[in-house]
This record gives structure tokens, C-alpha cells and sequence, in this order.
């Protein structure tokens, strides 16, 4: 019997590590080849029709300077309610993928700034959704300046130290793992090889989970 669960997929990374490009790739491509269903979904955080969402974004943008503490609950709040009324009710039903770009991993890397770290983010995260697989978008470091810079708008806080939060990236997922599976896909490539090697690693996961996605992913990008 196929197997028609819904999938819930999250990509991690810097600014400039690809993440946006390929969350609304996969959702648009599930989207086009599931038999003319609304199947794939993008999402995106802070979710923008979320609590707290233009605090958040005043903070990033350097129109509003808050206390970190204040920040980490804001992120917790928006996630909340981005969960509770855009993700959860579309993997309710059969047969979706929901695309989010950024998650629970973001906050403990840019978020873990009270006295209990990455414990206190994980608390404050401790309803949300679990995804199905998270996938961290590994560029190396001399390309990421490269991305900033082809940019138009002014980068936004967490940008500029990108060092820093690559190795605090790093640092966090064998602590994601004990929560769900998280897997490192590097992305300093052309844009065909990098979801490729996306494809590959979901199509793991999803076989026994979401078989109905295994066709779709095995279509070639054109």
C-alpha cells in the first residue's frame, strides 16, 4: 500500500547558503507534477503572517534594537502560530510536502543567548512540530561574501559574522539530532548539482515515509 503521509522538511543555513532558492524549487516542483494538486508548499521564518513577525523583522533590519532576551521569545511566539495555523492544518491532509526555510535549528544557533543556551530555546520550541528531516546547506566560507555582496538589500544583523555562525551551526546539529534527523548537503556548487544531492538525501527519508514524493523527485531539473 503506498504510503501517503505528508512530509514536513526544513532547510538550514547562513544568509546566502541557497536556502530560499531551493525551499521554493522543491515546493513549486511538487506543486507543478502531483497530478495538478496544490501538493507543495513554501513556508518561511519569521513566517511573515505569524505573531510578532514585523517586530522581528524591525529588529533584523536595525530599525528597533531589543534585548536578546526579547528576541528569543519573539522567534518562539512567531513559531508557534506560524505551526499551530499554516503548517500544521496542510500536513493534516494526504499527500503534502511543506517547505520551511529556517526552523527550531536557527534559533538555537542565532537565539541561545540566555543563561540556558540551546536548553532554553528547545524549551521554548517544545510544542512545535518536529520536521520529517532537516537539511543544512553547507557553503564554504570564502563564497558566502561573494552571495552577500550580489545582494540588493542591506544585509541584516546576522549576516556580517557569518564565521562565527557557521561554527556555532556546527556546533548545534549533533544536539538536533537527538530531537529528529538532520543531514549536511554541501551547496558551494551550481545549482543542479546542489539539488541533486537535495534529492538524493530526501528521497531517503521519504521512502518510507511519503513513497508518493520518490516519482516526483526522481523527474530531472530542467
Amino acid at each position: 500500500m503506498s504510503n501517503s503521509k505528508s512530509f514536513f522538511l526544513v532547510f538550514e543555513g547562513l544568509n546566502g547558503s541557497g536556502k530560499t532558492t531551493l525551499t521554493k524549487l522543491l515546493a513549486d516542483r511538487v506543486c507543478h507534477y502531483a497530478e495538478g494538486l496544490e501538493a507543495g508548499h513554501y513556508t518561511e521564518e519569521p513566517h511573515k503572517h505569524s505573531a510578532a513577525h514585523s517586530y522581528i523583522r524591525d529588529v533584523l533590519d536595525k530599525n528597533l534594537i531589543v534585548s536578546p532576551r526579547a528576541l528569543e521569545l519573539a522567534f518562539a511566539v512567531n513559531r508557534q502560530d506560524h505551526c499551530d495555523r499554516h503548517i500544521m492544518p496542510k500536513l493534516m491532509r494526504p499527500k503534502q510536502l511543506v517547505v520551511c526555510d529556517r526552523y527550531v535549528l536557527s534559533s538555537m544557533v542565532y537565539q541561545d543567548v540566555g543563561a540556558g543556551g540551546y536548553l532554553e530555546v528547545l524549551d521554548l520550541n517544545k510544542r512545535v512540530l518536529e520536521p520529517d528531516l532537516t537539511i543544512f546547506l553547507d557553503v564554504p566560507l570564502d563564497v558566502i561574501p561573494l552571495r552577500l555582496a550580489s545582494r540588493k538589500k542591506d544585509p541584516d544583523i546576522f549576516s556580517l559574522d557569518y564565521i562565527k555562525y557557521r561554527k556555532k551551526y556546527f556546533e548545534m546539529i549533533p544536539h538536533a539530532r537527538k530531537l529528529g534527523p538532520v543531514e549536511i548537503v554541501p551547496a558551494g556548487g551550481p545549482l543542479e548539482v546542489v539539488y541533486s544531492n537535495v534529492v538524493e538525501v530526501l528521497k531517503s527519508y521519504a521512502a518510507p515515509l511519503s513513497d508518493w514524493l520518490i516519482p516526483i523527485l526522481d523527474r530531472s531539473l530542467k
